[in-house]
């Protein structure tokens, strides 16, 4: 089966969780025997890396790239509020992109044209003329007016609250709109599933994230903990500096040589630490040897939507994991099989200090998230559901 991706950003290198997800997603594209041509936009915060293209596992799906600015344009942003549309995706028209899809899909047909977030999908009016044959799919990582919601009722400053909360209208209004021209909608999570169904498009199937393989295994480390995440998004930043300033301290109280090992891309939006426990490592080549070689996973997520990519990933490789229930959101381990999901933050400094001090909870805990990981993976395949056109 022949399919044409169309991405708003590269995924190489894999430095978030965006990039992560749809460097998981071409992955099983490719396992599962697509032949794919990918198209893919690039920014000044997402350049295009060429030599990572052309490795070996990448060359087979031919990638062309079209360089996009995403930086804001004051004029045209008020201009798109004043026209009530959204700034946010209209930044992604772009008539060189249209060109090159025309030029693509009239030399060949594509049974699939699989459009990677709603970034991607702004022109689909415009894409779905050139490509009448094919089925449209739409892989969404969020409900991305959520996101903004979620900007606007954490934000201190009452005009960017304002601000962002007519963005969010505006983005959500074009998100319903884009949502019901796809024959099928692949979301990440049941929660942001069910959101979509409630717009109209029946045909809405949840395909959760899976980690690309690695052949890395976790190593039980006593005293270790980590925490992991690309450090430009608020929850993430809101969650480390809960656990520095507060749980972490806690946590070495009970257990004296704790060390709290800390990574993940733009760690420059981090404070220094004056915790001599607390250790901040950057942006890493392998995030799963930092994962597999550092402990217990901290992620005491308090806000945002979707699904968090990294817990997944950590799962994959049998690395124990305590998270909050908005953190494990979106993944369907219960009663605690797998990860441990806390309610307080009491019980999240009581359970890290319970793992810290044994040993064999710890490797039982890492045996479950594999078994997890593995069951959970194993229902799914994108020639099923691909399939599958019925409209419910």
């Amino acid at each position: 089966m022949k399919v044409l991706l169309l991405t708003n950003k590269p995924f190489l290198p894999t430095i978030d969780g965006g990039t992560s997800a749809t460097n998981a997603f071409v992955s099983q594209l490719i396992d599962e025997g697509f032949e794919i041509k990918h198209l893919t936009f690039s920014s000044e915060k997402h350049p295009f890396a060429s030599k990572l293209f052309e490795q070996k596992e990448w060359k087979q799906i031919r990638t062309v790239n079209v360089p996009i600015i995403l930086k804001l344009k004051p004029f045209e942003a008020l201009k798109a509020l004043l026209k009530d549309v959204s700034y946010q995706l209209s930044r992604f028209e772009s008539k060189i992109m249209l060109d090159i899809f025309q030029e693509l899909t009239n030399r060949e047909n594509f049974d699939f044209v699989i459009l990677d977030s709603l970034y991607s999908a702004q022109m689909i009016e415009k894409l779905k003329k050139f490509a009448p044959k094919s089925k449209f799919i739409l892989r969404t990582h969020n409900v991305e007016s959520n996101l903004t919601k979620d900007k606007a009722e954490n934000h201190s400053n009452r005009l960017n609250k304002l601000y962002l909360s007519i963005l969010a209208k505006q983005l959500e209004k074009r998100e319903k709109e884009i949502i019901n021209q796809f024959e099928i909608v692949l979301s990440i999570s049941e929660d942001d599933s069910n959101s979509f169904r409630s717009w109209g498009n029946k045909n809405i199937q949840t395909l959760p994230f899976f980690a690309e393989k690695s052949n890395v295994k976790w190593i039980d480390k006593p005293d270790s903990f980590m925490h992991f995440g690309a450090m430009n998004w608020q929850p993430n930043v809101e969650a480390y500096m809960q656990l520095a300033n507060e749980l972490f301290p806690k946590i070495k109280a009970s257990c004296p040589n704790a060390q709290l090992k800390v990574a993940g891309s733009f760690m420059r939006y981090l404070p220094a630490s004056e915790n001599d426990s607390i250790h901040h490592l950057g942006f890493v080549d392998n995030k799963f040897e930092f994962l597999a070689n550092n402990g217990i996973l901290l992620a005491p997520i308090k806000s945002g939507s979707g699904v968090r990519i990294k817990i997944i990933e950590a799962l994959s490789i049998g690395v124990p994991v305590i998270t909050t229930e908005i953190g494990a959101k979106g993944i369907p381990a219960q009663d605690n099989f797998g990860l441990w999901v806390c309610k307080t933050d009491k019980e999240f400094v009581e359970n890290s200090i319970v793992l810290a001090q044994n040993k064999e909870k710890r490797q039982e805990l890492s045996k479950q998230a594999m078994e997890f990981y593995n069951d959970w993976r194993s229902n799914f395949s994108l020639k099923t559901i691909f399939a599958n056109d019925d409209k419910k």
